[in-house]
């Protein structure tokens, strides 16, 4: 499950967090580094559901962190399997539709996974003194 958690260990890995962040020589915009070929297949993936107008979005879109979160959502759930794990969908993100078969993505899945457990950890801490 893509939680808020696993979103914001994505955020860290990609920008640091950083909402106007815009790497890869000014294609990759926004805390998750999103580029216009995502923008664009998460669009046709909308509007061949019928959300032909609605719900589609910009590539500056990805600079807004609500959105921008949105938009990996819905491409991950685009690609990965039923159930998959946090692993594959954090190596999709990384490399494309195939980006769990990539051994080129372990290392950014290592990246995220220890993010994650960072957060997971600093929630338990702030719990834990309520």
């Amino acid at each position: 499950m893509l939680t808020q958690l696993f979103i914001s260990a994505l955020m860290l890995v990609e920008s640091g967090g950083n909402a106007g962040a815009i790497g890869d020589g000014g294609r990759a915009l926004g805390c998750l580094q999103i580029h216009v070929c995502v923008i664009d297949d998460v669009n046709n993936r909308l509007r061949r559901s019928g959300y032909a107008g609605q719900a589609v979005f910009k590539h500056t879109d990805a600079l807004d962190p609500v959105k921008a979160a949105k938009i990996c959502r819905l491409y991950i759930e685009a690609y990965a399997p039923p159930n998959a794990s946090l692993e594959t969908c954090a190596r999709i993100w990384n490399g494309g539709p195939d980006g769990h078969r990539k051994k080129s993505t372990l290392k950014y899945w290592q990246k995220v996974e220890a993010k994650y457990h960072e957060l997971a950890e600093a929630r338990k801490t702030l719990q834990a003194r309520k």
